[in-house]
C-alpha cells in the first residue's frame, strides 16, 4: 500500500487567466450572410507579444468555410482561431473576413493590439543565452530551450502583492519577464536562472538567507508563488525550471517562514533517469501556514469549526510538523519504491527537493469544479501548496454527497503534486488537440495535451492511495476494503460515452481527473491483493513507461497517432501484468459499469444501491443514449441520420440504445446491428454490442450472429425496458453504428 492508512493532495492546473477583451458584441442576428467577430486575448504588453485570437462569427444560415486574419503586420492567417506574435512595438489594426456559402463579412478593430518595447528583448536558442535589464538578469543553460525563445525583460512596471499579516516587504524592484510561447517547462537539470538585486539595508543582516528571502513570481489571474534560492552579497539568485508566457519577478523579504529538513530513507538504484536525485526535503512555513496546516489536520467533515480555527498551541502545531515530516518520507520513499522516475523538481546546493506552504491566491469555495481552483503547483520546479485553499475544499465538500464526503489534506496535495512532477520527467512529447468548452463564461478553444488524462487521472489515483482513502462493499457475508476514487464533482466520474483515457472534454470542466475511474476498476477488480501501483509505475513494464517508449516511436507526429500509441502501452501493460489486453478489458468495463453492475465493478459507496443488470443512465452523455418506445409491431431503425452519436464512435467509446414498452404492450424483440461492417483493426478488435432486458444478462452479437431476441419484453414490470450497448473496443478505428429492433408477437 503507498503511504499509510487514513490521512491527508491534488491537480494543479494552471491555465489561462488574461483577461478577455475582444469587439463588442450586439445581440445575434441569425440572418442569411454572416457577421464576423473576434476576440483577442491580451491586447496590449510588451515584445514579444503572444495573442491568442479567437473566432466568434455569426456563420448566419451556413458554416463558415474560410477565415482570414490579417494581423496588420504584414502577416496573416487562415487558421480559425490563430496565435500570433508580434515582435515590433506599435498599434495594430487587425481584421477577420469570414465566408460561407452565401456570402462574406469582414470585421476590422483599429489600434486592436498595443504593444511596447521592453528595457530589454533577446533571442535565446540551444546553445542558451542571457537577458539583463536594470542589472537583474535570466539566464538560460544550454540544452534548456529546445529551440529559439524570443524573451524580453522590464523592471518598474508590474506589481507585487504581499501578505502584510506575515509581515512580507518587497526588497527589489519588480521585473517583467515574458517570451513568445506559452508556459514553458525545462529540465531541472537545466534549469533557468533569474539573478536580481535587492535593496539589503531593509532585510536585518541576520535574515538575508534562503529561509527568509524568496523570489516571488506573480502570473496568471493574480497568483503569488515563492521561489526558493540562494543569496550571494545583495544578489538573490533562483533556479526556475518553468516559464509563464508572462509574469512579474519581485525579491521578498518574509521574516515569519521558517525551514526544516525531512530525510527519506534512500532506494538503492543503479544510476539512470529512475534514480531520484536526492531524498531530503526542505520544508518551508510560515507560522500563519503552520496554524492553516493544523487547522486541517484537526478538522474533518463531522466536526467543522476546527477549519476556522488559527489558535492552535506550541504543542498543536509542533504534532503537525512532524506529522509532515513523516508524511513527506514516507510518499517519497514509497514512490521512489514503486518504480517512478526521478521527479522533475529542481535539488538545491544542499541536496534537497523544496516544499513550500503559502495563500497563493484568496481561498475559493464557490466553483464547480476541483480542478478550477488552484491548491498545488510545482510550475517553476518546486512544490508549493496552499493549506488555506485546501481547507475551503474541505469545509465545501462537508455538505456533499455520500461519495464527495471526502477530504483534500496535505497528503492528498502532496502525492498529487509530486506524482506531476514525476510524470515531467518522463518527458512526454507534447502533441496537443484544441477542446472548446461549452460550460461557464469562457468558450474560447484551449489546447490541451494527450496525455493530460493519464497525468490528472493517475495523479488524484496516487493520492487517494496515499492518503488511504477505502470504501467497503458487500463480499459474501461479510464486507471487503477496496480503493475509492474521489468524487468532488461531476468531472471526477468517467463517462463510458467519452473516449477512456480523455484528456478533456467539451462537455464537463476537469474532465482529464475523470480517468481515474478506469484505473480504480483495475486495481480493484484485476489486481485486488497486489501493488496498486505497479501497473502504473514499473521502470520495465508500467503504463507510464510503456506511454514514454510508444509516444517517441517512428510515426508519433500528431495528436491522434499519439493518443493511439497511448492505447497500445496501456494493452502492453495489461497483457504483461493481467493476460488480458486493454480491448478485452474495456469491453468488461463498459458492461459492467455501463448495465451489469456486479459486486466487483463497485468503486464508491453510491453503487452499492445499484441493482445487478439495470442501466446506469448517469454513466453516459444524454446525447450518447438512443431512446425510444415501443408500442406496435413494427421495426424501428437507428442510424447516425437521426442520431449523430451512432456515427463514428471513436476508440474505447461506448454509446447506448434504451427500448422502453409502452403500457400493455409487450412482444419478443429482435434487435439487429450492423456488425458484418465492423472490420477488425490492426490487432483485432473492433465494435462489440450486446442486447440486455432489464434484470437479466444480455446477449452478445457478432459478425456471424449479428441478431438477438429478447423475449418477454414488456411482459412484467422488471422487462419493460431493453438495452443495447455499444462499445467500440478497438484502439485505432472509428465505427458507424446501426440498430434495428423488430417486434414480435409472443408465441
Amino acid at each position: 500500500m503507498f503511504g499509510r492508512s487514513g490521512s491527508h493532495i491534488l491537480p494543479a492546473l494552471v491555465l489561462l487567466g488574461a483577461l478577455l477583451v475582444g469587439c463588442p458584441e450586439g445581440p445575434r442576428d441569425l440572418g442569411a450572410e454572416p457577421e464576423a467577430r473576434f476576440e483577442a486575448v491580451p491586447r496590449s504588453g510588451h515584445v514579444p507579444l503572444l495573442v491568442e485570437f479567437f473566432d466568434s462569427s455569426d456563420p448566419g444560415v451556413s458554416g463558415i468555410a474560410q477565415w482570414y486574419w490579417d494581423f496588420g503586420d504584414n502577416t496573416s492567417s487562415t487558421d480559425r482561431d490563430p496565435r500570433h506574435t508580434y515582435y515590433m512595438a506599435g498599434n495594430y489594426t487587425v481584421s477577420l473576413r469570414v465566408t460561407t456559402a452565401i456570402g462574406s463579412s469582414t470585421k476590422i478593430v483599429p489600434n486592436c493590439v498595443s504593444v511596447t518595447d521592453p528595457i530589454a528583448v533577446v533571442a535565446i536558442d540551444s546553445d542558451g543565452g542571457t537577458l539583463e535589464a536594470f542589472d537583474g538578469t535570466l539566464t538560460a543553460p544550454a540544452g534548456a530551450f529546445a529551440s529559439r525563445v524570443i524573451v524580453g525583460m522590464t523592471a518598474g512596471e508590474g506589481q507585487m502583492p504581499v501578505d502584510f499579516s506575515e509581515q512580507e516587504q518587497v526588497v527589489s524592484a519588480v521585473y517583467t519577464i515574458q517570451h513568445d510561447q506559452p508556459d514553458l517547462h525545462v529540465d531541472p537539470r537545466k534549469a533557468l536562472e533569474v539573478d536580481l538585486p535587492f535593496y539589503a539595508p531593509m532585510v536585518p543582516e541576520s535574515d538575508r538567507t534562503g529561509e527568509k528571502l524568496y523570489l516571488f513570481a506573480r502570473y496568471g489571474n493574480g497568483v503569488r508563488t515563492p521561489i526558493p534560492g540562494r543569496v550571494s552579497g545583495e544578489r538573490f539568485i533562483a533556479d526556475i525550471a518553468g516559464l509563464p508566457h508572462t509574469a512579474d519577478y519581485a525579491v521578498v523579504y518574509c521574516p515569519t517562514m521558517a525551514a526544516v529538513t525531512v530525510i527519506a530513507e534512500q532506494i538503492f538504484k543503479t544510476p539512470t533517469s529512475y534514480r531520484w536525485d536526492t531524498a531530503k526535503w526542505r520544508l518551508a512555513y510560515s507560522a500563519g501556514m503552520l496554524q492553516a496546516l493544523t487547522a486541517l489536520r484537526v478538522g474533518n467533515p463531522h466536526f467543522l469549526q476546527p477549519y476556522d480555527w488559527r489558535d492552535f498551541s506550541g504543542p498543536d502545531t509542533d504534532q503537525t510538523l512532524a506529522e509532515l515530516r513523516d508524511e513527506v518520507a514516507e510518499v517519497h520513499q514509497a514512490a521512489d519504491e514503486a518504480g517512478f522516475i526521478s521527479p522533475a523538481l529542481n535539488v538545491t546546493p544542499d541536496n534537497e527537493y523544496n516544499l513550500l506552504f503559502y495563500p497563493m491566491k484568496p481561498p475559493a469555495s464557490n466553483f464547480d469544479c476541483v480542478a478550477e481552483t488552484l491548491y498545488a503547483t510545482s510550475l517553476f520546479g518546486s512544490i508549493v501548496i496552499d493549506p488555506e485553499q485546501l481547507v475551503a475544499i474541505c469545509k465545501r465538500q462537508a455538505d456533499a454527497d455520500s461519495d464527495g464526503v471526502q477530504e483534500l489534506e496535505f497528503l492528498h496535495a502532496f502525492t498529487e503534486e509530486l506524482f506531476r512532477a514525476m510524470f515531467r520527467g518522463y518527458d512526454y512529447p507534447f502533441y496537443t488537440i484544441a477542446v472548446a468548452p461549452r460550460y461557464g463564461t469562457d468558450r474560447r478553444p484551449v489546447n490541451v495535451p494527450f496525455t493530460l488524462g493519464f497525468n490528472e487521472g493517475l495523479a488524484v489515483y496516487t493520492s487517494q492511495i496515499a492518503a488511504g482513502e477505502i470504501a467497503y462493499r458487500p463480499a459474501g457475508t461479510g464486507y471487503t476494503a477496496i480503493l475509492k476514487p474521489r468524487a468532488f464533482s461531476p468531472n471526477e466520474y468517467a463517462l463510458l460515452s467519452e473516449p477512456l483515457f480523455a484528456p478533456a472534454s467539451p462537455r464537463t470542466c476537469g474532465y482529464a481527473t475523470a480517468t481515474q475511474d478506469f484505473f480504480f476498476y483495475l486495481a480493484n477488480k484485476y489486481a485486488p491483493a497486489g501493488d496498486p501501483l505497479t501497473f502504473v509505475a514499473d521502470s520495465y513494464d508500467g503504463v507510464l513507461e510503456m506511454l514514454r517508449m510508444n509516444a517517441g516511436a517512428p510515426g508519433v507526429t500528431d495528436y491522434e497517432t499519439a493518443m493511439r500509441q497511448a492505447r497500445m502501452a496501456v494493452d502492453v501493460t495489461l497483457l504483461r501484468l493481467f493476460d488480458k489486453g486493454l480491448p478485452e478489458i474495456y469491453w468488461d468495463y463498459a458492461c459492467d459499469r455501463a448495465f451489469e453492475n456486479p459486486s466487483d465493478s463497485k468503486i464508491r459507496p453510491s453503487d452499492y444501491f445499484r441493482k445487478a443488470y439495470t442501466f446506469n443512465d448517469d454513466r453516459f452523455e444524454t446525447q450518447a443514449v438512443v431512446r425510444a418506445t415501443i408500442n406496435g409491431l413494427y421495426e424501428q431503425v437507428f442510424t447516425r441520420v437521426g442520431y449523430p452519436r451512432l456515427g463514428d464512435v471513436p476508440p474505447l467509446t461506448t454509446v447506448a440504445v434504451v427500448l422502453t414498452a409502452a403500457n400493455a404492450f409487450s412482444c419478443d424483440l429482435k434487435v439487429a446491428v450492423n456488425a458484418y461492417d465492423w472490420d477488425v483493426d490492426t490487432y483485432g478488435n473492433r465494435m462489440r454490442a450486446k442486447a440486455y432486458l432489464n434484470g437479466s444478462d444480455g446477449i452478445e452479437m457478432t459478425a456471424i450472429e449479428s441478431e438477438a431476441v429478447l423475449p418477454g419484453f414488456g411482459a412484467t414490470s422488471t422487462t419493460k425496458k431493453a438495452v443495447v450497448l455499444l462499445s467500440n473496443t478497438s484502439m485505432e478505428d472509428s465505427y458507424s453504428v446501426e440498430v434495428t429492433v423488430t417486434p414480435r408477437a409472443r408465441l
